[in-house]
């Protein structure tokens, strides 16, 4: 296909502009555009938009009216090039992303830790760090306190049947290993390494 058929081309759906299927002869084609040139032609339409449209519908006729260019757009090569230029616009943008993000790295490595300790991304991951300790901290004790809240809750409901707690202390002690746990790890241990990095 000749090079000046380019890009434009590919963007537009000339079949769809005058309204016929993309296997319409070309008399079929002739037709829809007189009927599409009267109705739009900037001399007779009131609407708003009439010479643009009336452009778009010469432009599709041009085109369509060549057989070899008509017949390329019907194979499935413009498919395959859309696909390809999708592509290719997708990668471009992921190598920008890569790019910028490599730029960003290099120039926080670059930096003294000092002053990368007061940058808004490392205050941001510490921040978050923290907020998780906090949040894991509170399902433990969840864990372990859930099941006395239900126990009360049972006994409030019906005062009349027995409850024994012994039944909701096991789940309670599994919880309470767990949030030691925790706590061990995310409060003794975390704060001695940071420091023995100091």
């Amino acid at each position: 296909m000749d090079n000046w058929l380019g890009y434009k081309i590919l963007m537009q759906d000339y079949f769809s502009i005058l309204g016929v299927r993309r296997d319409a002869s070309q008399r079929q084609i002739k037709d829809a555009y007189r009927r599409l040139a009267k109705e739009y032609h900037p001399d007779v339409s009131s609407h708003p938009d009439a010479k643009k449209r009336f452009v778009e519908i010469s432009e599709a006729y041009i085109i369509l009216s060549d057989p070899e260019k008509r017949r390329w757009l019907r194979s499935d090569e413009i498919r395959k090039h859309r696909e390809r230029q999708k592509q290719a616009a997708y990668e471009a943008w992921v190598n920008k992303q890569q790019i910028l993000a490599r730029k960003r790295a290099e120039a926080i490595a670059n930096s003294d830790y000092a002053k990368f300790e007061k940058s808004p991304i490392y205050k941001t991951a510490m921040a978050l760090n923290n907020v998780y300790d906090y949040i894991f901290l509170a399902v433990g004790l969840g864990v372990t306190f859930g099941p006395l809240v239900a126990w009360r809750d049972a006994v409030l409901r019906d005062p009349e049947m027995e409850y024994s707690l012994a039944t909701f202390l096991g789940p309670m002690a599994v919880g309470a290993v767990f949030t030691l746990a925790i706590y061990y790890y995310l409060f003794v241990l975390k704060r001695e390494n940071q420091q023995n990095e100091e």
